[in-house]
């Protein structure tokens, strides 16, 4: 079982809830079931021991005149615990009946009186969800602005240190099960600059992709409109955004893009190269005319386009704000088939023996130590 100890102390709140209105007695917080927890009091603590103490300091409080003051930052610890509890039941995924379970007998003790009995109070969970039609799927829509102000409000930054903010949107498809074909498409916002984490904006869910990709991007396209040119208003400090880009693997970047797929003839999103049929579509051409925002917005090419997106009406350089994904196109595209060449291809001439792939898993072992973790 786990035990979750809350106590007083001047340390950060990191593996211990610490609030002040506990009076510096610890609680144990016990998970006797997966349904719930039972909470008593830690047997180094005797509450009869301290209960002349907390008289005397409640009578002293029913006489101070500044006991408002007092009463305040009671409020405010009370407001921090909340909050901690609420990361808390995130961070580790607790079941809402679970911290109802919790709650409840969180509020047996008369320092937990103001706390919700219900999770669903706790998190703030929306009573009603707008969810609306995107053939064949649902869609449900957050907001490009809540999710910044969510994003800025956990990074814990100074909004008066910034002067822009670079945002990047992110949109690829996510299968449910591999026994059907139901499928996620969340957009994700990601800031750049300040670096977070990531804050979703929209989920689409059915059992295939958006028919119509100006469906599932309408909501977002109107809402980054306006912050581009507006901006928006954080803690009372005005911030500029900056748009980045959408980050898309290939077949998700010829969906927002309304464009002709990487494998298919003229589906290049750099260059004109038409493509020739080697066993499969290739492009051999290195200098062939590249595409530019100009001639992208003018159709230049038609063979290149399937229709027309909504990302056109945003103040872009549409080829330079869906960049080429360099995890797909060079990790696990050109890098892998080569591995596999060098690995399971023929003995000769390229296939590595298994002496010199014993030496190589060494060196590669070696040189790893100095290497990130980005993927």
């Amino acid at each position: 079982s786990s035990t979750l100890l809350v106590g007083h102390s001047e340390d950060s709140l990191s593996d211990n809830i610490e609030v002040d209105v506990l009076n510096g007695r610890k609680y144990c917080f016990e998970n006797t079931s997966p349904e719930g927890f039972e909470v008593s009091i830690s047997p180094e603590f005797n509450e009869s021991e301290n209960e002349d103490e907390i008289e005397e300091s409640t009578s002293r409080n029913e006489v101070d005149p500044i006991s408002s003051s007092n009463e305040s930052d009671s409020e405010a610890v009370d407001e921090s615990f909340s909050n901690y509890l609420t990361d808390w039941a995130v961070k580790y995924k607790i079941s809402h009946t679970a911290l109802s379970d919790l709650l409840r007998n969180l509020q047996n003790h008369k320092c937990f009186t103001d706390l919700p009995r219900d999770s669903r109070t706790l998190l703030k969970t929306p009573q009603t969800t707008i969810v609306e039609s995107v053939p064949p799927g649902n869609y449900v829509h957050f907001g490009l602005r809540q999710a910044l102000t969510q994003l800025l409000g956990k990074a814990n930054i100074n909004p008066v240190e910034l002067q822009q903010m670079s945002i990047q949107i992110g949109i690829d498809g996510l299968p449910v099960q591999r026994s059907n074909t139901n499928q996620f498409w969340p957009l994700l916002l990601h800031c750049s600059k300040p670096r977070t984490s990531v804050e979703p904006i929209g989920i689409y869910y059915g059992k295939t992709k958006p028919n119509c990709i100006n469906d599932f991007l309408k909501k977002n396209i109107e809402d980054l409109k306006v912050i581009l040119i507006d901006g928006i208003e954080f803690n009372g400090v005005s911030l500029q955004i900056k748009f980045q880009g959408f980050i898309c693997d290939a077949p998700a970047r010829s969906f927002v893009t309304a464009t002709k797929g990487h494998t298919g003839y003229s589906g290049c999103s750099r260059c004109y190269d038409a493509g020739i049929w080697r066993s499969k579509v290739v492009f051999l051409k290195i200098r062939e005319k590249p595409r530019t925002n100009e001639l992208f917005r003018n159709k230049d090419d038609k063979n290149h386009h399937t229709g027309k997106s909504l990302i056109e009406e945003l103040p872009i350089d549409i080829i330079k704000s869906v960049p080429l994904d360099y995890m797909h196109l060079i990790c696990l595209g050109v890098v892998r088939k080569l591995m596999h060449l060098w690995l399971k291809g023929p003995i000769a001439p390229f296939k590595i023996s298994p002496t010199m792939r014993e030496e190589l898993s060494s060196k590669l072992e070696k040189i790893s130590l100095n290497f990130g973790n980005d993927f």
